[in-house]
């Protein structure tokens, strides 16, 4: 039973690593943003991994 409540204890614990990773991460690409003054729009398609020239290269042919 301890085992169990151990494998939950960390779930809980890594789940809230990844969560304010991920807010803290978000916070700073929008500094990034506002800093740079690059569109939210670009800086979230190349954290995705989409390259934006490509993308509207294919959109237009």
């Amino acid at each position: 039973m301890t085992a169990f409540i151990f494998w939950i204890f960390l779930f809980f614990v890594g789940y809230l690593i990844i969560f304010f990773s991920a807010d803290i991460l978000l916070d700073n690409l929008k500094e990034l943003c506002i800093i740079y003054r690059i569109s939210p729009f670009i800086i979230g398609v190349l954290i995705i991994g989409i390259d934006p020239e490509e993308s509207i290269a294919s959109i237009i042919a």
